[in-house]
């Protein structure tokens, strides 16, 4: 019996792993021999409870289609810099090797809509990057990929820091919720990290919600912030599935 648990349980990481990484190496960059190292698979196995089963991770919301980045340099300039194509449309602008996006997909075809297709117009899109400041002067700069998770993760981030006072990585490392589809607004159903707890999903629930627990960290995003402190410079990144570093120099 423990044997198929395990099974079960390092098959879901497995999935999420070839959901995340994997496809056609003539077509995409996967770094095989990291996936496949003792060290890859220990960090997976680890995440294994042998107690108690985890729901199938979503498929993590920093994907490559959007990067976000923030620096804060010696002379304290701050950037906070977010870019994407969307999915891209696999078109290159002649010989320039400029890769043309897609965001024409984010306009409405509905004639109501202000948000609707027409010529010489920007769609709305999800792009969403933040600063905070304090008497005109930058104190954290921050933001995560996400398609339509973006503002949701910012938020709760912003939130944490301001609201509850949280150390910066016990922001970005607190349980997340997520709320409809990520690239689209299909329904209002919450998702919650399973670390918010039974007690936040049955009150959730009481006030109307539909609330689906996922796994422990399976909210998505990759979340990068950094506070500036005087001389002192404080990076965090998000430690859910997906890429997320932090460089000092």
């Amino acid at each position: 019996m423990r044997s198929r648990y395990l099974q079960v349980e390092a098959h879901k990481l497995a999935l999420t792993e070839r959901l995340t990484h994997v496809g056609d190496p003539a077509f995409s960059f996967t770094v095989v021999d990291h996936m496949i190292s003792a060290e890859r698979g220990g960090a997976l196995a680890r995440r294994i409870d042998p107690g108690r089963a985890v729901a199938l991770p979503h498929e993590p919301a920093g994907h490559p289609d959007t990067t976000y980045l923030c620096v804060v340099d010696a002379a304290r300039n701050v950037v906070s810099y977010i870019h994407s194509l969307y999915a891209g449309n696999g078109v290159v602008a002649g010989n320039t090797g400029i890769l043309l996006n897609n965001r024409m997909g984010c306009f409405s075809l509905d004639p109501d809509s202000p948000n609707r297709l027409a010529p010489g117009k920007r769609p709305v899109h999800t792009l969403n990057s933040w600063m905070l400041l304090q008497n005109g002067l930058p104190r954290v700069v921050g933001g995560t990929p996400g398609s339509f998770w973006q503002v949701q993760t910012n938020l709760q981030l912003i939130s944490n820091l301001i609201d509850l006072g949280m150390p910066l990585q016990a922001a970005i490392d607190a349980p997340r919720w997520t709320m409809g589809g990520q690239t689209s607004w299909s329904d209002s159903s919450l998702n919650l990290e399973a670390r918010f707890g039974e007690a936040v999903v049955r009150s959730l629930r009481e006030r109307g919600h539909s609330v689906e627990p996922i796994g422990d960290w399976a909210a998505g995003g990759a979340a990068q912030v950094i506070r500036i402190e005087g001389e002192m410079l404080t990076g965090g990144g998000d430690p859910r599935p997906g890429t997320s570093s932090v460089i000092g120099y």
